[in-house]
């Protein structure tokens, strides 16, 4: 009728969700707006069995925001003077709303309710989940309240219910790295351990691993799991979650696990020795077992598990790859542009005690030329900031990776109780690439920046 051209696209149902929220106007704008009809309303007493719209309204408009953002947490923090909203986006938080003190009971009391908790106890700490859908945008949440000084501090995880989207490609692997993880997790048997601290990725490695497994053998494999939490849902996967009241445990799990036919077994952690004790077992007989441990680097994990009471033999007999991560802000490809970096940069760089080393791996891998000083035509990259990365010059985020492919040479190393100082050098002897040189690398292809690479991997 127009005479105009369709131009298609194609986009996830999740993308165009937000994108229809963003129709509905300024939501920053409506959020304020929100928050304000809120505190006008806590003046207002409110009648036997009435809810309070204001509390309502402004909780949908705080997950619309969540939605549109692609927030990981919402963080409502209670202090003297004021209620500050802070948001998770791309694991660093972000201040949007200040509420008036007096706005805090009506908001934690709906949340309270939408996830089973009780809304007469403020003295403990509390835990639930419940489900929305603001705009069509399907979540679960996750919710903690915490008592503080000033008052009842709420945090709300945030977890699409789509399921998982990652690919085990999307996640900042390079080709070689990628190749040695897909080796190990197409094995039959052994054990493949993911460590890092908290928020460093670790569950959504790991569910891309499983979900890169199902697609390859799904009708000849039995996959199953022992979460907490189950933060998505995986199709094919027998999914089992940890409750404590019920007398499941991470190990008790597992136990009963093993007489389910298993053929792939994903703990989500590894905290004590009667659960690692099981674990290795579970991999010694034939069983491909995934989890994650709270190591330093990758080599670390050796002399934990050793700690923990693990027999040398079966530690060398089972342990076939770990991998150490962290996740670094990934620059706004819309607002990139090329600097040259500062001396003070270039002289951290080259005082470093592995510079060599690290040249000698980037140049191999193509990233730096081979001349006699390769920083001196050195160029990195950074964002300025624009409307689509909200002027932070970063939107997403991708990993840093370290893997630890167990050889022959360790396993004499493991055999013999060696300490993780020289399992360390034998694995970078060995073509090991540390996680700084791996966050280097995508420093230099215009990933991310120096900064963000040293925060997480000095």
């Amino acid at each position: 009728m127009t005479g105009f051209r369709v131009v298609p696209f194609l986009a996830p149902a999740r993308a165009i969700q937000r994108a229809q929220l963003l129709y509905k106007g300024d939501l920053r704008k409506m959020l304020e707006q929100a928050a304000a009809e809120e505190s006008d309303a806590t003046r207002r007493p409110l009648r036997q069995g009435e809810e309070d719209q204001s509390a309502v309204d402004l909780l949908t408009r705080l997950l619309e925001y969540a939605a549109v953002s692609q927030a990981s947490d919402i963080h409502i923090e209670p202090y003297e003077l004021e209620v500050l909203v802070r948001y998770r986006i791309d694991g660093a938080l972000h201040e949007v709303l200040s509420l008036a003190p007096a706005a805090l009971a009506s908001l934690v009391a709906r949340i309270k309710v939408l996830s089973g908790m009780r809304i007469d106890e403020r003295r403990a700490p509390q835990d639930g989940r419940f489900q929305a859908s603001p705009g069509d945008v399907q979540m679960d949440l996750r919710v903690s309240s915490l008592p503080t000084l000033w008052g009842e501090k709420v945090v709300l995880r945030v977890l699409p219910r789509e399921g998982i989207t990652v690919d085990l490609e999307d996640l900042g692997l390079v080709a070689s790295d990628y190749q040695v993880v897909l080796r190990n997790i197409l094995r039959p048997f052994g054990m493949l351990l993911i460590t890092g601290p908290t928020g460093s990725g670790k569950t959504t490695t790991l569910y891309a691993m499983l979900a890169r497994l199902g697609l390859e053998r799904q009708n000849v494999l039995n996959i199953s799991t022992i979460e907490d939490p189950i933060e998505y849902t995986i199709p094919r996967v027998n999914q089992v979650l940890v409750n404590r009241s019920a007398g499941i445990e991470f190990a008790t799990g597992l136990r009963a696990l093993l007489r389910q036919d298993p053929d792939i077994i994903m703990v989500g952690e590894i905290r004590d020795r009667e659960t690692v004790e099981i674990a290795v077992r579970a991999a010694l007989i034939g069983r491909l077992l995934l989890s994650t441990l709270h190591t330093n680097d990758a080599t670390a994990a050796v002399p934990r598990l050793l700690d923990m009471g693990v027999e040398p033999f079966l530690l060398a007999s089972t342990l076939s790859l770990v991998i150490a991560q962290r996740l670094v802000r990934r620059i706004c490809t819309n607002c990139r542009e090329s600097i040259t970096p500062d001396l003070p940069i270039l002289h951290t760089l080259r005082a470093r005690p592995d510079f060599e080393a690290t040249i000698a791996v980037l140049q191999a891998e193509g990233v730096l030329g081979k001349t006699d000083d390769p920083l001196s035509s050195l160029r990195l990259f950074r964002g300025k900031g624009c409307p689509q990365c909200s002027g932070t010059g970063f939107r997403g985020r991708l990993g840093a990776f370290e893997l630890f492919e167990i050889d022959d040479r360790v396993r004499g190393m493991i055999m013999a109780r060696q300490d993780a100082a020289a399992i360390r050098a034998a694995a970078i002897a060995g073509g090991m690439k540390t996680m700084f040189q791996d966050g280097l690398a995508k420093v230099l292809l215009g990933e991310t920046t120096l900064e963000e690479v040293w925060r997480v991997a000095l």
